[in-house]
């Protein structure tokens, strides 16, 4: 099994390095060509399912991604971006300004204002893990967050849980894992963004 794992297309809010959370913020014009290079990326590869975050800004990277594909496209609220709390809405630099060690686990301070901590966002994940699992799949297209795919990357390297990743994912990257004959999963690539170059 498979797992092409992809970022969102560019938000305005990502533009700015706004923090989005459960905010529905639509993909710009530059996410809508990053998910056109993503359909032209993937063109040739057989989706047996697609799963996306129920966040417009996903499903639409998605359904870009599967244009002329006739495939479900499953909404899973498991896949959704991490819930940030009151900080929704702020800038990426100044919730920054909050921690010092890019390596401590600074989601305690998200978990503090009604948010999600890296914990919470694996225990979720590692339930949609479950299900899909049970699949009888050979490629399956995952279209979420940037929380969401560093939890998986963490999980493929038993990676601290509680500890934040130190690479950036960026929106339109396509990251994947497999899952080989004993169950364990294997990192392949982290955030590939060559098709991006066609920009």
């Amino acid at each position: 099994m498979r797992l092409y794992l992809i970022r969102h297309g560019e938000t305005d809010f990502n533009k700015v390095g706004r923090m989005q959370g459960r905010l529905d913020i639509d993909m710009n014009l530059v996410g809508f060509r990053q998910a056109m290079l993503l359909h032209n990326r993937l063109a040739n590869v057989e989706f047996d399912y697609a799963f996306s975050s129920p966040m417009k800004r996903a499903v639409d990277t998605a359904s870009e991604i599967l244009r002329g594909k006739d495939l479900v496209i499953y909404k899973m609220e498991e896949l959704n971006n991490s819930d940030i709390g009151d900080r929704q809405g702020q800038l990426f630099s100044t919730f920054i300004k909050n921690y010092q060690n890019s390596h401590d686990d600074f989601s305690h301070l998200l978990a503090e204002t009604g948010g999600e901590s890296y914990r919470d966002i694996h225990k979720r994940f590692m339930v949609f893990l479950e299900e899909i699992e049970e699949l009888s799949a050979k490629n399956i297209l995952v279209v979420t967050h940037s929380a969401i795919i560093s939890t998986a990357i963490k999980m493929a390297l038993n990676y601290p849980i509680g500890s934040r990743l130190p690479i950036a994912f960026n929106n339109g990257g396509l990251s994947i894992l497999d899952r080989n004959n004993r169950g364990k999963w294997i990192v392949r690539t982290i955030n590939d963004t060559a098709h991006l170059e066609k920009f």
